[in-house]
């Protein structure tokens, strides 16, 4: 088994993957086939540089997330999906620890204000609704 060092390491390069969103776009591109030639990522990314779209697919492979195929002159990239695996069971079971917590507070506040006071599940729009003093979620006065 890899020492606790390595491990780590190779977790934060695949979380830092991950982070970034044209990572990101690139590999739902890559995932939604086989492979992909490098000249229409290179033409879906039109606004970057060759050398930033380079420098992005350099990050997705030292995560162990894509694959290079050369045919000649051509080059394509393969989504490597099992590194994934990690973000998924970190993702399990940092919802284990915290559902119960919910679950409780879910409990509380229907105990407390009745079943209106569900706090709503947030979605991406909740920073846009905060920057118009509007929050996406229940306030709950303190008695």
């Amino acid at each position: 088994m890899p020492d606790a060092p390595s491990v780590r390491r190779s977790s934060d390069a695949l979380f830092l993957a991950i982070a970034h969103p044209v990572r990101r776009e690139i590999l739902d591109l890559v995932a939604a086939r086989d492979e992909l030639p490098l000249a229409e990522l290179r033409a879906h990314f039109s606004k970057l540089t060759f050398s930033a779209l380079v420098q992005q697919l350099n990050v997705l492979r030292d995560a162990g997330l894509l694959t290079d195929r050369r045919q000649g002159r051509n080059v394509s990239v393969r989504l490597t999906p099992e590194p994934l695996l990690e973000v998924t069971d970190w993702l399990f079971s940092f919802e284990a620890r915290v559902k119960p917590r919910l679950d409780r507070l879910s409990k509380y506040l229907e105990q407390t204000h009745g079943p209106a006071a569900q706090p709503t599940r947030r979605t991406g729009s909740h920073r846009s609704a905060r920057r118009r003093g509007k929050s996406s979620s229940v306030k709950v006065s303190r008695r």
